[in-house]
C-alpha cells in the first residue's frame, strides 16, 4: 500500500463525486501538478485498488475512476462506476464544467450527491428538494441536473490567470432577481447539453425550473449552436430567458477542445 496524501484524497473525492476523469483534467483542478506527474500519481493508485483506468474511446485520454476502497478513503459509499460509451464524453464535459466552477471560487454539487439527497425513495411529492428543481409526476426520482453550483463567497478573488474562463462561467451570482428568503444568493442548477432534446421535453423542464423556489435558476451549456438556439427560443416563449434561465455556448477545456 502506499500512503495517502491530502491531494490523493482531494483525487479520490472528485472522483467518487464526479464518477471519472482524465490526468489534464485533474491537472485543471489541482493548479501546480503536471500533468505528467498526475498521470503518473494516478498510475501509482490504480496500482493498488483505489482506482482502475480505461481507454473507451479513440482521440481521448485515459480515463480514471475510483473503486470502492478509493471511495471510502475519501469518506464516499458510492460503487465503482461503470464506463457507458454513450455517456463517457457528456461525463468529461459535466467534469470539466464542474473544474471550472471550482476554479472560479464555487462549490459544486455533483449529480451523485443530488441524488444522494433527493432520491424519492418512499417519499411524497410534498417532500421538499435540496438540489434537485422539481418532482416527476409517476416517477421514484426528481429531474436530475449534471451538477448544482453554490454561490462564491464575497471575498473570493478569480485569478486573472484563467482568462476567458471568467467568461465562459458565472463569478458571481447570475441571478440577482431570485434571491432566498434571508436574502442570500441561491444555488443555481448547471446543465451540459450535446444534443437537441425534443420541444415538449424542453418546454416540461425549464417550466420546473421557472416553478423551483429553492434554487434561483438553471444555466445550460450547450455544445452545439442549434441547442442553444433551440433551449433559448423555448424560454423565451416561457418568459423565463435571462431570469431563471441561462443558455451559454460551451466551449470546453483540454483534451475535449
Amino acid at each position: 500500500m502506499i500512503r495517502l496524501g491530502d491531494r490523493d484524497v482531494l483525487l479520490l473525492d472528485w472522483l467518487s463525486r464526479y464518477r471519472y476523469a482524465t490526468a489534464p483534467q485533474l491537472a485543471r483542478l489541482c493548479t501546480g501538478s503536471s500533468v505528467r506527474y498526475l498521470d503518473r500519481r494516478l498510475r501509482q493508485l490504480c496500482r493498488v485498488g483505489y482506482l482502475h483506468s480505461a481507454r473507451p474511446l479513440a482521440g481521448i485520454p485515459r480515463i480514471f475512476a475510483h473503486t470502492a476502497a478509493g471511495a471510502a478513503a475519501a469518506n464516499r459509499s458510492y460503487p465503482k462506476p461503470t464506463l457507458s460509451l454513450g455517456t463517457v464524453k457528456h461525463t468529461l464535459l459535466c467534469t470539466d464544467v464542474a473544474i471550472s466552477y471550482a476554479l472560479l471560487g464555487h462549490e459544486s454539487v455533483s449529480e451523485r450527491q443530488v441524488m444522494e439527497v433527493d432520491y424519492w425513495d418512499g417519499r411524497t411529492q410534498v417532500d421538499p428538494l435540496t438540489y434537485a428543481p422539481f418532482h416527476q409526476t409517476g416517477r421514484k426520482f426528481p429531474h436530475m441536473p449534471d451538477l448544482v453550483a453554490l454561490p462564491v463567497p464575497d471575498d473570493f478573488k478569480v485569478s486573472e490567470t484563467l482568462g476567458d474562463e471568467a467568461e465562459i462561467l458565472a463569478t458571481r451570482f447570475p441571478f440577482p432577481a431570485h434571491p432566498g428568503l434571508d436574502g442570500k444568493p441561491l444555488p443555481w442548477a448547471v446543465e451540459v447539453e450535446l444534443t437537441t432534446k425534443k420541444r415538449p421535453e424542453i418546454s416540461r423542464v425549464l417550466t420546473g425550473y421557472g416553478q423551483s423556489r429553492h434554487l434561483a435558476g438553471v444555466i445550460y451549456y450547450a455544445t452545439e449552436r442549434s441547442t442553444a438556439t433551440a433551449l433559448s427560443r423555448t424560454a423565451q416563449e416561457l418568459g423565463l430567458l435571462g431570469t431563471r434561465v441561462h443558455v451559454k455556448r460551451l466551449r470546453a477545456h483540454g483534451e475535449m477542445r
